[in-house]
């Protein structure tokens, strides 16, 4: 996750990896994210080190509730699916085990399109309008690794918009996938 590679640190690691399993702690949730890391930027690591991340389970509906402002953004881009030449807009967690939910649009049902964070309360540093969790800055590193366009909206630049200013905020902002 620090973009730092030691075979060394992690064949040590791997005798420790049954007993982290079992803990329900950070540290089997640190465990699984550095697994989906060392997946997504060095495949010949990942398939010499032999160790799978756990099946990642989630809440969409719990995430959801708390997170107001991406189900505002979800609603206006349904109304420019067309413009947007998508056909489908999901709710997904692009990378697996960061628990930070964006929505991604595809086209023809499969082909990936664009990813829409939405940086909010969850996910930036207390107090601070611009600056994201190391979690987000992780999966937007990641991401850009997979080759998702990747369109980050700060929740702070349209929390006081009314309806039709947000969707020109939304439109403006897109305008990169389009």
């Amino acid at each position: 996750m620090l973009e730092f590679h030691s075979e060394k640190l992690l064949n040590l690691c791997k005798d420790k990896i049954g007993v982290i399993r079992k803990m329900q702690t950070k540290t089997k949730i640190r465990l699984n994210m550095m697994l989906i890391c060392m997946q997504v930027e060095d495949m010949q690591l990942y398939k010499r080190f032999g160790v799978k991340a756990d099946v990642f389970k989630s809440d969409t509906k719990q995430e959801l509730e708390k997170r107001p402002n991406l189900m505002k953004i979800y609603n206006v881009l349904k109304l420019f699916m067309s413009d947007l030449d998508v056909n489908r807009l999901e709710f997904e967690y692009q990378v697996p085990h960061f628990n930070v939910l964006g929505i991604t649009g595809y086209r023809k049902n499969v082909y990936k399109a664009f990813v829409v964070e939405v940086l909010d309360e969850s996910n930036r540093v207390k107090n601070v309008d611009e600056k994201m969790s190391g979690r987000l800055q992780v999966k937007t590193r990641l991401m850009y690794k997979m080759d998702l366009t990747v369109v980050l909206l700060n929740s702070a630049d349209f929390e006081d918009l009314n309806d039709s200013e947000l969707k020109e905020y939304v439109r403006r902002e897109m305008s990169i996938v389009s």
